[in-house]
């Protein structure tokens, strides 16, 4: 097999098998999405995170202990695509909001080497933004997702 036939076959296996990760996902670099709410004395801390794979978990935190993974499962690659599509869609990936109460919610957005963090009091009424609207739609699809 001479050069020529050796390049070209190197590159139909990498278009063939993809190159990394990040060619299993569609639109893009591997991505996780993270919600959560908690806080309070005790330091309670519910959340669900999702991942360009597809794999989708709710956890629960108490104080500074480890995460313990109460439930986990599979969505197709398409969903979690949408997810991410839709949370980039609110706009609120130029925005920076960071408030904090004694309940803290909290979208956590990672991409590639970027992490992106909003939060607000789990106490304040709905305001209204794209980024709160998703929060609420995606967490009804985690609990929906993990009761089925």
């Amino acid at each position: 097999m001479g050069h020529t036939s050796l390049w070209v076959f190197g590159v139909v296996v990498v278009v063939m098998m993809g190159c990394g990760p990040s060619a299993r996902v569609p639109g893009g670099e591997p991505f996780s999405i993270s919600i959560s709410t908690g806080g309070g004395f005790a330091g309670l801390c519910e959340g669900c995170r999702l991942q360009s794979t597809g794999t989708i978990e709710r956890w629960r935190r108490i104080g500074t202990r480890a995460e313990e993974v109460l439930w986990s499962g599979e969505v197709e690659v398409e969903v979690a695509v949408g997810w991410r599509d839709r949370l980039e869609g609110t706009g609120a990936l130029g925005q920076v909001h960071r408030q904090t109460g004694n309940m803290t919610t909290q979208v956590t957005y990672t991409r590639g080497d970027t992490t992106l963090n909003w939060s607000w009091q789990a106490a304040t009424k709905e305001d209204g933004s794209p980024l709160r609207a998703w929060h609420s739609e995606f967490a009804g699809f985690c609990r929906i997702s993990s009761e089925e």
